[in-house]
Parts: structure tokens; sequence; C-alpha cells
């Protein structure tokens, strides 16, 4: 704040689905020019809820603007599809998502995690959130799933492993928060 006079939150969230639908369903919108949920639930198998919750999730990777009445693909987002570069613009996002980047940080010490580590870690990040142990599985392997596609570590026999990634490459997409100052004379 003292040198910007910008205070910087950081993101922190769960990601619930994994990659390969998410990443379909952005591919689909794209090539179709769908701009609303009524477009997808006439073209889709899926429910309006289950659509609901995706297209929330591709609000959160920053693929989408908008809401699900209406919304738009993001146009940083657009051109990274068109260059083939999506998988390196969602890993940008996902960098400023501060429990991707402390599960970067224990890899960095420790090589390799277990699915129980990576679910203690989303525990201790998200104290809020009352689950079952096996939806912390899934949360734990859908997270690793995501970090392996995009490439920032490895996943395979239930653990997630040390990739080298050169964090300072990342152009980070940030969500930063402005609090404006307030003089009063």
């Amino acid at each position: 704040f003292v040198k910007t006079g910008h205070v910087n939150l950081t993101r922190r969230y769960l990601i619930r689905y994994n990659p390969t639908g998410i990443l379909r369903l952005f591919k689909q919108i794209v090539d179709n020019g769908w701009n609303s949920i009524d477009d997808i639930v006439d073209n889709s198998k899926d429910t309006r809820g289950s659509i609901t919750n995706k297209l929330g999730e591709l609000r959160k990777l920053k693929l989408l603007e908008g809401t699900n009445n209406t919304f738009i693909v993001n146009g940083l987002a657009l051109n990274a599809y068109q260059d083939d570069q999506i998988l390196k613009y969602v890993a940008n996002v996902l960098m400023n998502n501060s429990i991707v980047k402390i599960i970067i940080g224990k890899l960095n010490m420790h090589v390799k995690l277990s699915l129980e580590d990576v679910g203690n870690i989303l525990k201790a990040e998200m104290p809020f959130i009352e689950a079952s142990e096996n939806i912390w599985k899934f949360y734990s392997k859908t997270m690793c799933k995501w970090m392996h596609t995009i490439r920032l570590a490895e996943f395979r026999n239930e653990h997630i492993l040390k990739v080298n990634v050169d964090i300072d490459s990342f152009d980070i997409v940030t969500d930063e928060v402005f609090f404006p100052t307030v003089q009063i004379s």
C-alpha cells in the first residue's frame, strides 16, 4: 500500500469441476458464439443447475465475463484461445490464486505431495467450508488435475509432483482491489 497506494488482495478459491469439462464448455461457447445459459441448455444434455455451476467456474478462471443470463468471452482469454495458448492463460490466472501459490511453495520444499497433503492445504486455506473427507479428497484431486493440465505440476498415482516452473515467467492476471484514499481537510 505504501509504495503503490493500492491494496492487492489475492484470490483464494476452489475449482470444483475437472479441467476437461470446463475447457470443453469454453471451447463450445467460443466456437458456437453462445452468450447465455439458454444457448447452452438448448444444446447440452447437462442440467441448468450444472451449467450454472460451470459458468461460475469459467468466470472464476476469467474465461467469461458477465452473468449467466448474458455473458461474453473475456477478450484476453479469446486471444489466448485463438493463439492456442489457453492453457498458459489459465495458468496465469491460477497463479493469482493463493492456494495454488501455497501448493507450489510446498512442492518446491518437498518435491512431492500426496492428495492428503493437498487436502490439508485446502482445508487450512478454506476453513469456512465444511465437507466430508471424500469431498475434500475430490477437491484435492480436482486441484491437482488442474495444476497438471496447465503444467504447473505433474499428477500421477495420487501424488502431485514438482515440475520446473519459472513463476516469474507468468504474466499474472490480477484482480487487484483498489481502496481509494480519502483526505478530509
